[in-house]
């Protein structure tokens, strides 16, 4: 099957590379030349435009940093609403579930079916594809494309309404940012006290405090130094942004969500937007005068 995928970023790169050791033909598309140039150099085709991804492939995904990107490369002027060989359209990015009916509805007046599907899971399960994948939209339209979404990591059908896969993700999102901000928190507490950092990932492992950041993140970029978890702070802003407007328009508000985003907004402003958000840890370090470090 000859796939679009639009997005070679973080997690849009290693899911795409996946595909194509399936024997998969790749359109692809990135903002980056040099995002595109590896896919090339094993085959795939360079395209300047979402409709051009789309003239050409039946199934496209889309990897991107935004729902204003989504909805521009889905039904923007040269979007893939105007490809002559599209019929499914699949996100795997973060979404704005309200936008994704939207841009869903849109795309069905162009006789396109779209499966909103975010990923959860991070680089490493993107390379060893085992990332969660959440879905929602279409049975039917599900079916055609399982066998591409396996590839990727387990399948979770949430439904036939657009967005909510989106909404699972959401949720998902401020509970890893909830884990995160603690245990970056309680570590350097720990490491202030003279406790040794590595012991307290043994015991928190094996203890009720355990969680996604204890279990991977702190071992593989903390306590190593290299700061590489794969999504910048802006993108930990916005996850916790979309999810409390969610929650509002269901008329909640998410107590814990403000001070936590007010936290992640003075990383931005410390460590940069486009710091990797593990880097967190960096601040709360220079704050407390200590290093958490194996």
């Amino acid at each position: 099957m000859k796939i679009g995928f639009i997005g070679l970023g973080n997690l849009g790169a290693p899911i795409a590379r996946r595909l194509m050791s399936r024997g998969h033909e790749l359109v692809v598309l990135d903002s980056r030349s040099d995002a595109m140039s590896p896919f090339v150099a094993q085959g795939a085709l360079a395209a300047r435009t979402p409709r051009e991804v789309a003239d050409v492939a039946q199934v496209v995904f889309v990897c991107l940093p935004s729902t204003d990107a989504v909805e521009e490369v889905a039904c923007g002027e040269s979007g893939v609403a105007g490809g002559a060989a599209v019929r499914i359209f699949i996100d795997l990015s973060t979404s704005d579930p309200e936008r994704a009916q939207a841009i869903a509805q849109r795309l069905a007046e162009s006789s396109i079916a779209m499966l909103d599907s975010p990923v959860s899971g991070g680089v490493l399960r993107a390379q060893a594809g085992t990332l969660t994948v959440m879905v929602s939209g279409a049975a039917q339209t599900l079916s055609e494309v399982r066998a591409l979404l396996d590839a990727i990591g387990p399948v979770h059908h949430l439904g036939e309404r657009p967005g909510s896969a989106q909404v699972m993700k959401l949720i998902n999102n401020l509970l890893s940012a909830a884990a995160f901000t603690a245990t970056a928190e309680a570590m350097v507490m720990g490491v202030k006290a003279g406790l040794d950092a590595s012991q307290m990932i043994e015991v928190l492992n094996t203890g009720t405090g355990r969680n996604s950041a204890t279990q991977d993140k702190f071992p593989h970029a903390i306590l190593s130094r290299t700061f590489h978890i794969g999504a910048a702070t802006s993108v930990m802003i916005k996850d916790v942004s979309l999810c409390m407007e969610h929650a509002a328009r269901l008329g909640l508000k998410l107590s814990l969500a403000q001070p936590m985003l007010d936290l992640w907004g003075q990383v931005a402003q410390e460590q940069g937007a486009d710091s990797d958000y593990s880097e967190i840890v960096k601040m709360l370090e220079r704050r407390a005068g200590v290093e958490v470090k194996a």
